[in-house]
Formats: C-alpha cells, structure tokens, sequence
C-alpha cells in the first residue's frame, strides 16, 4: 500500500524519530503491523476503528508506540448521539436522512453505534451506504429533498469535502451535518 510504502520509506530511508497521519482504518492498521517492528512512534489522525484498541489491549508492548489523535468509532458515535439527544429536538429535527462512506471506521462503528443512540423521537428516512469512490451526490441530497427531511446526517471521510461542496452548491431545504473527516 502507499501507506506503508511510505511510512517504511520514512523510518528506514530517512530515520525519523516520529511519523504522524493517516486518515482512514485500512492504511492504519496495515501500518499498524510494522510499529513493533520498527519502534518509532506513530501519531495517527482519523484512524476509527475499534481494532487499534484491541491490538494494544492485547500487546502493549509490541504496540506502545502507537497514540491516536482522535477518538475511536464507538467513542465518536456516543458523542454524536449525545449531541442529537441534548440539542435536535430544540434545533426542531424530527426526520433524518443518513449518508455512510463504504469505509470501516464509518460502516461498522462510528454510525452503528451512534444510530442505536438516537433519541427514539428521531425517524431515520433512508440510509445510504455509498462507494470511496463517489463523486456525484446529488442522488442522495436529492433523496433528502423527496423524503423532506430535516438534516442529512453524514459519515464521510475521502468525499467529506466534495459532499459539503455539492450539498452546499445545491443548498436543499434541509440541513448538513455529522462525522466528516476532511482528508480526502
């Protein structure tokens, strides 16, 4: 991967005390498998996946080397379930449609988690799980137009910017929010 490419031609070529990035669960865990090998820290941006926690639960020592800058999927969903209970219902949202990038952190931890933690007064219209590919949204704005909803709750990292562009530029009647990661 260029990840790892990259990260080997840092701590092997170039001898740096510390490596820092990553923007998506698979590079970072690929790197991952090289920190106990290498033992040069590692900081790591939106890296979500629970699978971190469980590498140093279950090694420390092999694994020390490896710090987190943001919080984990599961985290992030409570918060953002957490935000939804203590201000939806004044900002006046009652339906809600949900836009995922086919990513790990996004797929399996961060909107599961912070779907089962809706207030139960929320009605989810649709869910769409789109390709890291996608470059066209307006079939899932327009989707939020056709269902009237109140906010497009979004989990987006390599599109977050072509997303907010596009639902911006199309300025529908509903709002725009949720776990987006600026990276791609």
């Amino acid at each position: 991967s260029t990840a790892l490419n990259r990260y080997r031609e840092f701590v092997l070529e170039d001898d740096v005390d510390v490596t820092m990035g990553l923007y998506g669960s698979e590079p970072g865990l690929t790197v991952m498998q090289e920190i106990p090998e290498h033992e040069t820290l590692h900081v790591a941006g939106g890296v979500a996946t629970t699978q971190i926690n469980d590498l140093l639960k279950e090694d420390y020592e092999s694994y020390k080397y490896w710090f987190r800058s943001m919080w984990n999927g599961y985290d992030y969903g409570i918060t953002m379930a957490t935000q939804a209970q203590a201000q939806w219902e004044d900002w006046g949202i009652e339906k809600i449609g949900i836009a995922v990038e086919d990513i790990e952190g996004f797929r399996q931890k961060i909107h599961p988690v912070a779907v089962e933690n809706l207030p139960d007064s929320i009605e989810i219209a649709f869910t769409d799980i789109f390709s890291i590919d996608t470059s066209d949204f307006s079939p899932i704005l327009n989707k939020g137009e056709e269902h009237d909803i109140d906010a497009m709750w979004s989990f987006v990292g390599h599109n977050a910017a072509a997303f907010a562009t596009q639902w911006s530029k199309q300025q529908p009647s509903y709002t725009y929010g949720g776990a987006d990661a600026f990276a791609g």
